[in-house]
């Protein structure tokens, strides 16, 4: 199965595979998929949302055209695979438009991973000097 989710949860079970620009420090991927990275354009405050959808639909068929989802699919079968994005809500988000393009072209349900814990930092328990 395929989900989308955000580098700031965990997803422990799964093969987590970026599909961002760039990942947070400190998060590690299994794999990138750079193929559907948005433009550093669309990523900016000059791109409005008319042009970031037609800009990511050109995204999204070249990279089938690539083999890319056929691929996903394939690796799919064998493991539960989670894309992963720096956005939190997945509303406002190209893996959103990736999950519905998997829908609508493949068939495939994708389904944003919204249950699991979001990481917490853990802080540094203060060491208390009159303990031994």
């Amino acid at each position: 199965m395929i989900w989308t989710g955000s580098h700031f949860k965990d997803y422990p079970e799964m093969t987590r595979y970026s599909v961002s620009r760039r990942d947070p420090k400190g998060r590690q991927v299994d794999l990138r998929i750079t193929e559907l990275n948005p433009s550093g354009f669309m990523l900016s405050k000059q791109c409005d949302e008319a042009t970031y959808l037609s800009g990511y639909a050109k995204i999204l068929q070249r990279a089938e055209e690539a083999g890319v989802f056929s691929r996903l699919l394939e690796q799919a079968e064998s493991r539960d695979i989670v894309l992963l994005c720096w956005e939190h809500d997945d509303r406002n988000c190209h893996r959103r438009l990736i999950a519905d393009w998997l829908r609508e072209k493949h068939g495939m349900d994708v389904r944003e991973c919204s249950s699991i814990a979001p990481i917490r930092k853990k802080k540094a328990a203060r060491r208390d000097s009159s303990r031994p």
